[in-house]
């Protein structure tokens, strides 16, 4: 059962109004709850789940030191007390100033244009697997998930802010596996989403699985793809790991405290050509790692963090920016109410350019064609870089040849993208979760336009 969005109000009011009476220079407290329904169906079972979270996270700042604490209780004197207790710490003092904190007042409830009922996911995911394993004798099974959640967050602090947020996201993937002999290959599909259920209604379900299929196929008479240095494209799924993967986790400012940034160094320098721009939108329209404010209480916008190849910014939360002397940019994210506050991206992609697919294709005279991101690394201290795609093609002369298995880019990503010479109009966003580290995984979503890249390096996926 959640909890009553009223009666949250009330005890986070009486927070503040604690923290207001103590001898702490800042307090804030935001209150998260959600309910998520989940459908997973292979060849071997069916797995169906619901469930729900709720609870508060309580954060003060004194003389240069946070302190935090996340609590499930719910009965408002217990909360109280623990708000009294939060506060009465001792700092090590530090010479650190808290950064101008916004005050805002802010409501939002975006209700789901169709609700997801449990019976129509379970449906959806049995046609799926039919309608996928029906399109070849040499697909063996089918993995196929769908997952919706309502999310509601509501903050608060001393400087005044008010904010409600209360909003629908859905995602999807399947995942085809083809079979010849003992050879074994697959291939992979998934959108999400700011949207209830309608988004996978609206979704073209017979093209998603018959292509998803035929490309699982196809890898099974593919060969591998040459190594060494080659001229390369990269199809939107693979732009976006790289602007993830490989840029976006070296920008998070939190590395830079940790002395961990590699691209510090070329801070307000060039890191690309004029034709390349690297974003991370939070109020990007309907996106799945979307929000109208992030877990501090910070408007959401548009930060560019590469603009016209000029390294311009880092994204920060309100401690990275205290201590560095910036401005929070609406990236301090926590998995839930259990979890702290991290640096953390949302929407990070290529920005468009003003190239079609086919005149970056007519520009290369032998190269590859790298297509569906399978998994990338982060080296966010070394700046090196380690992206894979699902499958490749061959380029001949402006042409797409035979199918390759999936290909590993890899070197140093200011190199990779000082080489990128084309950028596509045409431009796709994947959905993901990611996690800082191995844990305190929050919504995002990757992607951009294609990219042409003269000289990366190359190597079996």
């Amino acid at each position: 059962m959640l909890l009553d969005s009223e009666q949250a109000k009330d005890t986070m009011t009486s927070v503040i109004s604690t923290f207001e009476k103590s001898d702490v220079d800042y307090g804030d407290i935001r209150f998260n709850q959600g309910t998520s329904r989940v459908v997973f169906k292979d060849k071997e079972e069916e797995t169906i789940g619901s469930g729900s979270n709720f609870g508060f996270h309580l954060r003060v700042f004194k003389k240069g030191e946070w302190r935090s604490l996340g609590i499930s209780e719910f009965e408002k004197t217990k909360i109280i007390e623990s708000a009294k207790k939060l506060c009465n710490f001792s700092p090590i003092p530090k010479k650190i100033s808290l950064t101008k904190i916004e005050d805002w007042n802010f409501h939002r409830e975006l209700k789901p244009k169709k609700q997801a009922e449990m019976h129509e996911m379970i449906g959806m995911m049995r046609d799926i697997f039919k309608m996928t394993k029906s399109s070849s004798k040499k697909i063996v099974d089918v993995v196929s998930n769908t997952a919706v959640e309502d999310v509601e967050k509501i903050f608060m602090n001393t400087a005044g802010s008010n904010l409600f947020d209360r909003f629908p996201r859905t995602r999807y993937f399947v995942l085809a596996v083809s079979k010849e002999g003992p050879r074994i290959e697959r291939d992979v599909a998934g959108k999400g989403a700011m949207q209830g259920y309608e988004f996978i209604d609206g979704q073209d379900w017979e093209k998603v699985c018959s292509e998803t299929a035929k490309s699982a196929t196809d890898l099974l008479k593919a060969e591998n793809p040459p190594s060494g240095k080659n001229m390369v494209i990269l199809d939107e799924d693979m732009s976006g790991l790289l602007a993830h993967e490989s840029c976006g986790h070296g920008l998070e400012a939190d590395q830079v405290l940790r002395n961990r940034a590699y691209f510090y160094q070329f801070f307000k320098k060039r890191v690309a050509p004029d034709m390349v721009s690297i974003s991370d939108d939070s109020r990007y329209p309907e996106a799945y790692g979307s929000y109208s404010f992030d877990d501090e209480g910070t408007k959401s916008k548009k930060n560019m963090l590469v603009e016209n190849g000029i390294l311009k910014s880092f994204i920060h939360s309100i401690e990275s920016a205290s201590v560095l002397n910036a401005t929070p940019t609406g990236n301090g994210r926590a998995q839930d109410f259990a979890h702290k506050v991290f640096v953390r991206m949302s929407n990070t992609y290529f920005e468009p350019g003003n190239w079609k697919f086919e005149e970056i294709l007519e520009g290369v005279k032998k190269g590859l064609y790298l297509v569906g991101g399978s998994h990338g690394m982060e080296d966010p201290e070394g700046g090196g870089m380690q992206i894979s795609s699902i499958k490749a093609y061959q380029i001949e002369n402006g042409e797409l040849k035979n199918i390759l298995r999936g290909c590993t880019l890899t070197g140093n990503v200011v190199k990779l993208l000082m080489n990128i010479d084309a950028v596509s109009k045409s431009f796709d966003l994947r959905p993901g979760s990611c996690g800082k580290g191995h844990e305190d995984y929050v919504a995002v979503t990757s992607g951009g336009p294609h990219l042409r890249v003269k000289e990366a390096i190359v190597g079996a996926g």
